[in-house]
């Protein structure tokens, strides 16, 4: 191996070994976001046997009706990770998206050194080709999608043009047309791989016939027909899984957006704030409180237009000459992977970051081969000073975009960290203000979490998420008729959503108003036929007033859904057998006598109303562990119920001593202490 060849070998070790470096931390990230329906709570990635199911199915895609785009290949993609992690493992998940990541970065360079070298040959090129994959990989906006489990959607189909693309360029022959394959899978990760086709004409308009965009309009008869006939193949094949996808998506999924002229109005400046964050990506948000733009007269739309058509007329002129022509084709392609999210169809979302992932492969080899351009047009490299002023810009660009990167894998950590971000760059952002509430109610920090509640309130009077968790958290505080208040409003303004009914359900089933939680729990199901959470409690449910029939027919219903439920096993043994609801946890307790399984019980019999039963079990369990904050808090939180606020107090304290940021314990401690100063 030439020395060369081994600069270039050690070069490139280096490139992958840094990405690998800067996203070491983020393999436990949690999920989030989308990542709740199309995962989370989706109970058909639980089985890969259902893998025929994905493609025949929309409804395999995502436990909410409003989301089930057609995307087979994807939702195939989590049941592998559910697989091979034996259940909700982020790790396998986050990997799975990371490698497909590595192997994108490995085909960009393939890409970039051939298109380098169309444009004009330079021993250089190989290095400039690898420092534009250094910057893509490393770039602080690309961790947006990185960390996001769901936008895997984003990168898979990124991938799988750039192999497309490769394959065409390589290929001999009809060889060259077997980027339909990689270009069919593309598009049954995500549709907006249809802009392969377009980006195949470009190429081939510039590179294969030479043309520039001038000759477009000039050039006549058979050479302007063969720089449509590549492209046309692909056009066609893009349309037809399109059509696919289009009749696959079922009529209840909502893009999400209103008017098209006036999401379209605002595209011009989101495309700047795009570009813009390209070479500054310091205001990443993952939910931006962004809003319609509809004047056309603003000045930030009349930014926009100016911008894109700057950026037209570049690609113009560029195209003129053959060692410029990779620029056009490079803005172009950033264009063009825009087409889908930045033009006439109205996402919920006006802009979001990780929408950049697919258009900032081909801005990032503009730059670069521009820069390289610069430097061989005044051979700035013969210089010595200069040459060592351009590494350092180059390898501050690295380090920066990967400190960046650090950064925002920190931030995507947990829900409380991302939201937290939220609020502080975003916020106007309603949603975002009540998921970091959210986050501070799962902590117990119920009076943090009504505060951002009500602040979101402001913003969002109307989201049907939002009182669903009001109604949760008054529930939690002890006041029924704001819940119920909230949980009626939650349903007025999503009957749509299955979630509205399950939560409502759950609260008029703690209620004991079984027949009432009965229908929540039977329309949640009907909505979303997954909803594997609605049909365990209504095992509960049927179990805790003896009605065995109805338990056993939910029970088989769900493990026809899916087989390998346990919970759905256990509960319809229980109705062949007529025992209560208490005999799982009891039994279970007769086998392995642990402090979990005691804790457990005591669950069970806290829910059953049985208090004085809920804190015995509670100091059972502590006979066997002292140390055990959780058992303490449940005894604080029967006594609660029972009225008996001094031992509350104490069995509060205790919990206290032991784990002092328990946060549920100090709720309950507060409460007792509330009540028994009245």
């Amino acid at each position: 191996m030439r020395k060369s060849e081994l600069r270039l070998v050690l070069g490139g070790l280096l490139v992958l070994f840094s990405v690998v470096f800067v996203y070491w931390d983020h393999f436990d990230n949690g999920f989030h976001f989308d990542d709740s329906h199309t995962i989370v709570t989706n109970v058909y990635i639980r089985d890969i046997g259902n893998f025929i199911e994905f493609f025949t199915n929309p409804e395999t895609k995502s436990s909410l009706p409003t989301n089930r785009q057609y995307r087979p290949l994807l939702t195939l993609s989590y049941a592998v990770d559910y697989w091979l992690g034996e259940g909700l493992v982020p790790f396998y998940f986050q990997l799975t998206t990371f490698l497909g990541y590595l192997v994108q970065l490995i085909l960009m360079y393939f890409l970039f050194i051939h298109l380098f070298n169309l444009g004009k040959a330079h021993k250089w090129n190989r290095y400039f080709a690898l420092f534009a994959v250094g910057w893509y990989g490393l770039h602080t906006a690309n961790a947006e999608t990185i960390n996001y489990v769901c936008a895997r959607s984003d990168s898979f189909s990124t991938l799988f043009i750039i192999l497309g693309l490769l394959i065409y360029i390589m290929g001999k022959g009809y060889k060259k047309y077997l980027f339909i394959l990689p270009l069919a899978a593309g598009m049954l990760i995500k549709p907006t791989s249809a802009m392969f086709a377009p980006i195949l004409i470009v190429y081939s308009f510039l590179f294969e016939h030479n043309f520039s965009f001038k000759n477009y309009f000039t050039q006549k008869g058979p050479i302007l027909l063969r720089s449509w006939l590549v492209g046309a193949f692909a056009l066609g094949v893009s349309g037809a899984l399109f059509l696919l996808v289009s009749f696959m998506t079922p009529k209840t999924w909502i893009p999400g957006g209103n008017s098209w002229v006036d999401y379209l109005t605002t595209q011009p400046w989101v495309i700047l704030h795009y570009f813009k964050t390209f070479f500054l990506p310091t205001q990443l948000s993952a939910d931006t409180d962004w809003g319609i733009i509809s004047d056309v007269i603003d000045i930030r739309v009349i930014s926009g237009l100016l911008f894109i058509v700057l950026m037209g007329v570049l690609a113009f002129a560029t195209s003129k000459k053959e060692n410029l022509q990779p620029i056009g084709f490079g803005v172009l392609w950033f264009f063009l992977a825009l087409i889908p999210s930045s033009s006439v169809i109205p996402l919920a979302e006006v802009i979001n970051d990780h929408r950049v992932f697919f258009p900032y492969v081909g801005l990032v080899f503009a730059v670069v081969y521009t820069m390289a351009i610069f430097v061989y047009r005044f051979q700035l490299f013969s210089n010595k000073y200069i040459a060592l002023l351009l590494f350092g810009v180059g390898a501050f660009i690295l380090v920066a975009n990967g400190y960046g990167t650090i950064k925002r894998n920190e931030v995507w950590k947990t829900d409380e960290s991302l939201w937290y971000d939220v609020t502080i760059k975003s916020p106007k952002n309603g949603r975002g203000l009540m998921n970091y509430g959210l986050a501070q109610m799962k902590k117990g920090d119920y009076e943090k979490a009504l505060k951002y509640y009500e602040m979101a309130l402001k913003l969002n009077p109307y989201y049907n998420y939002l009182h669903i968790n009001l109604g949760v958290l008054h529930a939690a505080m002890d006041q029924p008729l704001k819940a119920d208040r909230y949980f009626r409003k939650a349903i007025n303004y999503g009957k749509g959503n299955p979630e509205s009914y399950y939560f409502y359900g759950n609260f008029l089933f703690e209620r004991k108003e079984n027949s009432k939680a009965e229908k929540m729990y039977q329309e949640s199901i009907h909505l979303n036929s997954g909803h594997i959470n609605a049909r365990h409690n209504l095992m509960k449910l049927y179990a805790s007033i003896s009605q065995w029939g109805k338990l056993e027919g939910i029970c088989n219903q769900t493990l026809g859904l899916i087989a390998s439920d346990t919970f759905a096993s256990e509960y319809l043994l229980l109705s062949q057998n007529q025992k209560s609801r208490l005999h799982l946890p009891i039994e279970t307790l007769v086998k392995v006598p642990s402090p979990d399984n005691f804790l457990n019980l005591s669950l069970e019999f806290y829910q059953a109303g049985l208090f004085e039963k809920c804190i015995e079990s509670c100091y059972q369990a502590i006979k066997l562990k002292p140390d055990f904050p959780e058992a303490y808090n449940n005894i604080c939180s029967a006594y609660n119920q029972l009225k008996q606020w001094d031992n509350a107090i104490m069995a509060c304290s205790k919990a206290l001593q032991q784990k002092p940021n328990y946060e549920l314990a100090k709720n309950n401690f507060d409460w007792a202490v509330a009540q028994r100063d009245q």
